[in-house]
């Protein structure tokens, strides 16, 4: 079955009759739901309804074409196919259809700003044999008279206005805050634009600023800025003013107009602002460094340490150093003389360009700086070598998906390995698990899932080997012979079907609507993956896991060529949210799916649209903002700030204070505030209307300062800033002074510094202590384990390179601690293979981190190995540690029979699993049991279930070579075949191996794993489902008849949860808790699964249980989402 594509541009408000024949199609009448459009805020739709006749009776089945903009725009294809079908008479051949078209996906008809309207200039296309019928705007003019063909677009012409508008400058400090209160005529506001500029004697400044998002949480809109008057000075005037709506009017207002119509023409701040002591002009520090002009590293023992010494004006300086092939550590010797120690390693690639980078900033100005030097390693131009290639398996002939391991021995000369790529495996597969030798010399292992319907073959194929000195090697390869699966064309489709369409926000956050997905497929080509999308803001919305092989819940049925999924698409405030306004209206969806074959199916459902209800604006206030202290804030009397924050109106879903300090950018800048995230203390109420919210500051390590700060709360899931003046509005503190320790130039020490190493166990041991004799309190004393030989922002790489080992978080202050931790690198869980030349570094974060940036008092490994009696020599025996996952060595039946009679009762059978891992030891299997058809590839009575096996089901061996027993009980009446799929095993240590049913059949040709059950009577108390309700504590109750095993209801929350339901007797069963699954408070729409106990499961998707008249939703209440 083809899918049919048509396109839509029209509408008309009764029904025409008419005549316009082409190629054995006519033309017979349309209606439009309206003839003009008055283009809002709300997105409309139109509906267009189409009768014609045709003379071919295939085009039943092979019904496709599309409404056209040729005139207006040439790429507008709005498609409609089978689906969009109302009625259809074979005898009469004749069909009914419509299409729904939403004016956003139309673009207004490309109406233009200044226009006033546009007319939609549309055409029809019907795809037929051989080649497409057209029919256009003027013949469609012609045969049902203008009048009735006519669509047009009206948009506003009206300017914004604006109201009111506001300017205060903060009676504490140079905060500037302007409101604008704006009525808009149109579909929203586009940009508020705002250019002021110092008329203060010997400053010369200008800036503009604009707003771009315009949620609100009291109908106004703000612009607020924090200005310097050491930099910028105080006198400032307001020059311009401009507002601008998605139509393209705009209000323009000059300084003249602006002081005329609201009394302001610019406004001042103070000279004598909170302390700041900032350096607003001047180099901000001097440096020298022994940075050699020429480096050499030739050799693998050749690190280079490069050193500049910076002097800098002020301890609160936001400090860098970098370079793309070093390492660099910050070691403060004082709290403004810092060492920067950059660590180049040997194998880089020669380069006579290369720079030691390193700058320093404040809140108003920075300072980068760089020191070049040339870069020398010899055999530069040798390329690695791959010397030898291996493959788990020989050929890969017709085999579905399965997981492929792959070795390269590798040979690099004056150069430590990068990567390895693969150019025709997935688009480039990219190998660098280091397994054996070294990063000069060793093997490579890796595993990927192979699906060579996907363009994958490795029959000849392309791999390029690169080093750490970007020396690049391609070579042709011949691997196993590749044979793709022959899929039939065509052979897999897949059909949608919905009958909700309105997201409805009005009272959630959060809405999902039902949809099921049947596929129609040959020769196994099952779906792997789909998506929906929102065509109107180009975003790819959640929905659940709609994969044949995935044991999510989504799969609901299966009889080897028909598959039906339960599925949902979730839109939420955030989806809407385009960064200036919220969507609401009507809009399309558009559906994909992949199958096996790489078959990709692309739908745009249009039959119906699909409508967003936005909740009418209501107020949300902030009606309390209470603080544990009051101005001015002692750091040494209180080290944290607790802040309870209430609202009242729509529900918030999360808050975090903003703060903007003299140390950080201003709001001028783009790196923004400095943020705190709040935790729910109150969950929302939904009869008073209130949350609550408890934020605590840790002000300890902050200096000196004045803070200004606002609120960022998510109404309705939607980001909204209650600025500044609002607080100052609402009577709440609305800046904090900080009273910090003053510096007395002090910085925190390594007084001891110990390892030793256990090659035994790979057991790490160090012994420390740290002296902090500055005013300023740290908490946090961080130890790094580091890959000396991979420099952390090498490029290329992905070698993972640092690895926080430990955390001191006791408080020092003016006093020394002591501590001794030891850690095992093996258990370490980004510890790789090629961690073989190691060190260990230690970090603080610094006094000021939480204000500044991230500024760390660091020990360098070159400082600390000095200190160290062991050097930190660190002999690692990585073959005690674990980096592969377990293997399945054999799996069967114990004691098999050939059939298991289930007629007179059921049946034990137990299977065995014989499992090996190097070390660590199994830990347990994931499986999955599914009825199939061996004689035609199909699935009978559909079943199937997750099983786990554990360790504890050791029957003999040990955990590194064993044996695991799996008792499974066949139900009486039970009648197929079952397979048993490990699709998953974990050993100890966390390491995994995946397997697919095509890697059970290469590793076990002779025992494909499955169990024959035959009964000679049907289940004569096979269950199905009698009634549903949905109790006033908003759980699940089922009635049923017969006697199942097991009863779920699946439902969606972000992903499709299964929840067993509890039975109360035989036939009653009823949920528990259901609101500990849910993301949001919403609407849930859901299915129920039955198990009986003769192995087959009975499914009722939401749409069999509306067609029953039973209930498919509920809604549930998350009072802290």
């Amino acid at each position: 079955m083809k899918i049919i594509n048509i396109l839509i541009i029209l509408l008309i408000i009764y029904s025409v009759e008419g005549n316009i024949t082409k190629n054995g199609i006519t033309l017979q009448s349309f209606e439009l739901s309206q003839n003009s459009i008055n283009w809002t805020s709300l997105n409309p739709s139109i509906t267009f309804t189409l009768s014609i006749s045709v003379t071919s009776s295939y085009f039943f089945e092979e019904f496709s074409g599309s409404i056209d903009g040729w005139a207006f725009n040439p790429y507008l294809i709005i498609p409609f196919q089978r689906d969009n079908i109302i009625s259809s008479n074979e005898n009469t051949n004749e069909i009914q259809f419509s299409v729904c078209v939403p004016v956003t996906t139309l673009n207004g008809c490309n109406i233009r700003p200044g226009q006033s309207s546009a007319e939609c200039l549309y055409g029809f296309t019907f795809n037929q044999k051989p080649n497409p019928t057209n029919f256009y705007y003027q013949e469609i003019q012609g045969a049902f008279g203008s009048e009735n063909t006519q669509l047009v677009i009206y948009q506003s012409l009206m300017a914004p206005e604006l109201l009111e508008f506001n300017v205060q400058v903060h009676p504490d400090g140079p905060l500037v805050s302007m409101s604008f209160d704006i009525l808009n005529y149109g579909r929203g506001l586009f940009e508020i634009q705002m250019t002021f500029s110092n008329v203060s004697e010997g400053y010369t400044y200008q800036n503009t600023l604009s707003l771009y998002s315009f949620q609100t949480a009291d109908g106004l809109y703000y612009l607020e800025f924090l200005l310097s008057p050491q930099y910028s000075g105080t006198e400032y005037q307001i020059d311009l003013i401009l507002i601008s709506d998605f139509e393209g009017n705009v209000l323009s207002l000059n300084n003249s107009q602006i002081e005329s119509q609201y009394g302001y023409n610019g406004f001042t701040i103070a000279s004598n602002e909170f302390p700041l002591n900032t350096t607003v002009t001047g180099r901000l520090y001097n440096f020298t460094s022994n940075v050699p002009k020429v480096v050499q590293g030739s050799l693998l023992t050749d690190y280079t340490l490069l050193i500049v010494d910076l002097q800098l004006d002020d301890y609160r300086l936001l400090l860098n150093g970098f370079n793309a092939y070093t390492f660099c550590t910050t070691f403060y010797q004082n709290s403004t003389w810092v060492q920067i120690y950059c660590t180049l390693p040997p194998f880089k690639n020669y380069d006579p360009y290369s720079q030691l980078i390193f700058s320093a900033e404040n809140a108003l100005i920075g300072r980068e700086d760089s020191i070049p030097f040339i870069y020398l390693n010899s055999n530069e131009k040798v390329r690695p070598k791959v010397n030898e290639t291996k493959y788990s398996v020989a050929s890969i002939n017709q085999l579905q998906p399965f997981y492929i391991e792959s070795n390269f021995t590798f040979e690099c000369t004056s150069a430590a390995f990068n990567e390895i790529q693969l150019g025709n495996a997935n688009s480039g597969i990219y190998l660098n698990s280091l397994i054996s030798g070294n990063l000069t010399s060793g093997l490579i292992s890796s595993w990927w899932l192979f699906n060579s319907e996907q363009g994958e073959s490795l029959t000849d194929y392309l791999l390029a080997i690169t080093d750490s000195k970007l020396q690049f090697l391609q070579i042709n390869l011949k691997g196993p012979q590749t044979t793709p699966i022959k899929y039939q064309p065509n052979g897999s489709y897949a059909s949608i079907q919905f009958s909700e369409t309105i997201f409805d926000l009005t009272n959630y956050s959060s809405s999902s609507l039902p949809f099921i997905i049947t596929t129609t497929t040959q020769d196994q080509d099952e779906l792997v993956s789909s998506y929906f999308s929102f065509m109107a803001l180009d975003q790819i919305l959640s929905s659940a896991v709609t994969n044949h092989n995935d044991s999510s819940g989504s799969l609901l049925m299966s009889n080897g060529t028909t598959s039906i999924y339960h599925t949902f698409v979730n839109v939420n405030q955030l989806n809407l949210y385009g960064g200036t306004t919220t969507f609401q209206g009507d809009f399309l969806i558009e559906f994909n799916a992949q199958f096996l074959s790489n078959t990709v199916i692309s739908q745009l459902l249009t039959s119906k649209c699909f409508t967003i209800k936005t909740p009418t604006f209501q107020p949300t206030i902030v009606t309390m903002f209470e603080v544990n202290a009051i101005n001015p804030i002692s750091t040494l009397e209180n080290q944290f700030l607790n802040i309870m924050i209430q609202t009242k109106g729509q529900p918030v879903l999360g808050a975090s204070i903003q703060i903007y300090s003299q140390f950080l950018k201003s709001y001028l800048s783009q790196s923004g505030p400095f943020t705190i995230e709040c935790q729910l203390s109150s969950p929302f109420s939904y009869s008073s209307l209130v949350s609550e919210y408890q934020c605590q500051l840790p002000i300890y390590t902050w200096p000196t300062q004045r803070l200004f700060f606002n609120l960022e709360l998510l109404i309705q899931g939607v980001p909204t800033t209650i600025y500044n003046l609002q607080l100052q509005q609402y009577g709440f503190t609305s800046f904090f002074d900080i009273i910090g320790p003053n510096d007395n130039g002090l910085v925190p020490t390594v007084s001891t510094f110990q390892t030793n190493f256990n090659s035994n166990t790979n057991g790490l041991t160090v012994n420390y202590q740290i002296v902090n004799p500055s005013n300023f309190a740290i908490n946090q004393v961080d130890f790094y384990l580091f890959n000396r030989l991979v420099p952390i922002n090498q490029q290329n790489s992905s070698f993972l390179n640092q690895i926080l080992i430990y955390s001191d978080n006791q408080s020092i202050l003016n006093q020394s601690i002591s501590g001794t931790f030891t850690v095992n690198l093996c258990q370490l869980d980004a510890f790789q293979y090629q961690y073989q030349d190691i060190g260990i570094f230690i970090s603080i974060p610094s006094v000021v981190s939480s204000i500044v940036g991230a500024t760390n008092y660091q020990f360098p490994y070159e400082i600390l190995v000095k200190m160290d009696p062991n050097e930190q020599k660190f002999p690692i025996n990585l073959k005690l540690c674990d980096y592969s996952g377990p293997r399945l060595v054999d799996m069967g039946v114990l004691n098999p029979s050939s059939i298991y009679d289930t007629t007179d009762g059921p049946v034990n059978v137990t299977l065995y699993f014989d499992i090996t891992d190097d070390l660590s030891g199994f830990y347990n299997l994931e499986g999955q049991i599914q009825s199939f058809d061996t004689t035609t590839n199909s699935y009978t009575e559909f079943y199937n279930d997750n099983f786990q096996l554990g360790n504890e089901a050791l029957y003999n061996g040990n955990l590194n070579n064993g044996r695991y027993l799996f008792n499974w009980t066949i139900g009486q009446y039970s009648n197929g075949l079952y397979q048993f799929l490990p699709y998953q095993l974990n050993d100890i240590a966390g390491n995994i191996r995946q397997y697919t049913y095509q890697n059970i059949l290469l590793q076990f040709s002779d025992n494909p794993y499955f169990i024959t059950a035959y009964s000679a009577y049907p289940d004569p108390n096979l269950p199905q489902l009698n009634d549903i309700s949905v109790t006033e504590s908003s759980e699940i109750s089922v009635s049923i008849s017969g006697v199942a095993s097991k009863v779920t209801v699946h439902f969606d929350c972000g992903q499709t949860e299964i929840i067993p339901l509890i039975p109360l007797n035989n036939t009653n069963y009823i949920s528990s808790n259901l609101v500990s699954f849910t993301g949001s408070t919403q609407v849930y729409y859901f299915s129920i699964c039955i198990k009986s106990t003769s192995m087959v499961d009975l499914c009722y998707s939401w749409l069999d249980l509306q067609h029953m008249g039973l209930p498919n939703s509920i809604i549930l209440y998350n009072s802290y989402l």
